[in-house]
Parts: C-alpha cells; sequence; structure tokens
C-alpha cells in the first residue's frame, strides 16, 4: 500500500511540472538577435566541451542577466569551466543554465520568478574572452527523436537548442519542433531566417513566392513556415537565402 501511494504520489509531481506553462524570454538585458549567432549550437569543436551545448549571448560586462522561466534555482556557485553559474529549474522539467557570469545575486534553493540573477561576465573558461551568458537548456525527460549522426549527436535528445525557445515562431510551432514527423529534422539543426513572405493572388489562389534555394536539391529537407518565420533543417546543407532582412 506505501508502495502504491509513493507511486501515485510522484506521477503527481511529474505531471505537475509538465502541467506549468512555459514561456521564455530573452535572459540578457538589451540582447536580440545580433547578439548571438545561430550557428553556434552544437557547434564542433568546441574544446573540453567537444561540441557547444548552448548559444553565447554577447553583451557588455555587466550587462543584467534574468531567469528565462520562472522556477527553482537548485544551484548556483562557482566551477572549471562555467564560471559563475546558475541552474534552474523550470516548467516541463528543463533546467536552464546560465554560465560565465561575473556574479550571482540569488541563492540556491530559491524560486525564482524572471528577474535579475546576476550579470554578463567572462568568468570560468571565458577569461580573457568577449563578456557573454552561455546558456543552455537541459531536458530531464529525452527527446529521443533528436538525436542524430552528427558528433556527440546522441547528447542532443537531451540538450535543447534554445534559439526557438527565445525567438518562437508561435506557440504551435514549438511543439512541432518537439513533438512532430515533419518538424523532426528542424530540431536538429535550426537555421532560422526572419524575413516578410508576400503573397499574390492567382485566381483564387494565394502563392508564396520563392525567397531561397538549397545547394543540393536532393537532400531531405523540412520546413516550417509563418507569416513572419521560415526554419529550414538539413543533416548536410546550409540555405542559400536570396531574400531575407
Amino acid at each position: 500500500m506505501k508502495s502504491k501511494t509513493v507511486l501515485l504520489t510522484s506521477m503527481g509531481v511529474l505531471l505537475i511540472g509538465f502541467l506549468f506553462p512555459e514561456s521564455l524570454t530573452m535572459p540578457v538585458e538589451g540582447a536580440n538577435q545580433s547578439s548571438y549567432s545561430i550557428d553556434s549550437f552544437w557547434f564542433y569543436p568546441w574544446g573540453k566541451s567537444i561540441t557547444h551545448k548552448g548559444v553565447d549571448i554577447f553583451a557588455k560586462k555587466g550587462k543584467k542577466v534574468f531567469s528565462s522561466v520562472e522556477g527553482i534555482v537548485v544551484f548556483q556557485g562557482s566551477i572549471d569551466m562555467g564560471g559563475n553559474v546558475v541552474l534552474v529549474l523550470g516548467p516541463k522539467w528543463k533546467f536552464h543554465y546560465y554560465a560565465h557570469l561575473n556574479e550571482n545575486e540569488i541563492s540556491a534553493p530559491l524560486f525564482v520568478r524572471k528577474g535579475t540573477e546576476g550579470s554578463v561576465g567572462n568568468s570560468g573558461n571565458a577569461v580573457g574572452k568577449p563578456p557573454h551568458l552561455h546558456y543552455s537548456i537541459i531536458t530531464l525527460f529525452p527527446y529521443v527523436w533528436l538525436a542524430d549522426k552528427s558528433v556527440e549527436g546522441w547528447k542532443k535528445i537531451f540538450y535543447l537548442n534554445p534559439i526557438p525557445y527565445l525567438e518562437p515562431v508561435s506557440k504551435l510551432s514549438i511543439k512541432e519542433i518537439e513533438n512532430n514527423n515533419s518538424a523532426r529534422e528542424v530540431k536538429r539543426s535550426h537555421i532560422i531566417f526572419r524575413f516578410s513572405l508576400p503573397t499574390y493572388e492567382n485566381g483564387s489562389e494565394s502563392i508564396v513566392p520563392t525567397v531561397g534555394s538549397f545547394n543540393d536539391p536532393s537532400s531531405r529537407l523540412s520546413f516550417v513556415f509563418t507569416d513572419q518565420w521560415f526554419l529550414a533543417s538539413s543533416s548536410n546543407v546550409r540555405p542559400d537565402i536570396s531574400s531575407s532582412n
């Protein structure tokens, strides 16, 4: 009876974690698309880390770093590679990792809202490099469909690309990226381009003109479209976008 109670309680706790809404915001004061490279996630080689399991958001030293989600601070302190770091457990059982901070302004354990948790720096193995925040998202529940044949590609089931979460196409697109067959390839490399999609009428049909071309037409590609965003992915091709802003 006791074991059944423990099991039901555990399942209830897990379910509650998934029920909390997930809404992420940019964790660095004043940062935008130009503050990071969309190609930096899973870049190889990346020193002792082998691959880059997050995104580096560059800013002036001392700029405020915010928690991108509401959650529980499970660790704050200093480690060799990350320097001054904060680890927050957020909704959907995802850890949010903030590294190379100049200083920490919160302590663990603590429930944190989307407020200041530190400032941008270059601590740890970023000493001597431009100040930036290293931001990673790690899921406790593996997204097994995200594994691929890249270097350490199996680890992508745990390390998620933060960029689509910081700049979501839409709630539907994020859900597609995480769950649907049609967008699984998109999640693997997250090559993102922003532009408006003009349409013109051809009888009763609205047509979106071609705005990009790919070097290898035989490659298997996946796409997600909205009125402002286009996401494309391929394991061995980079898109050649002829119209973007």
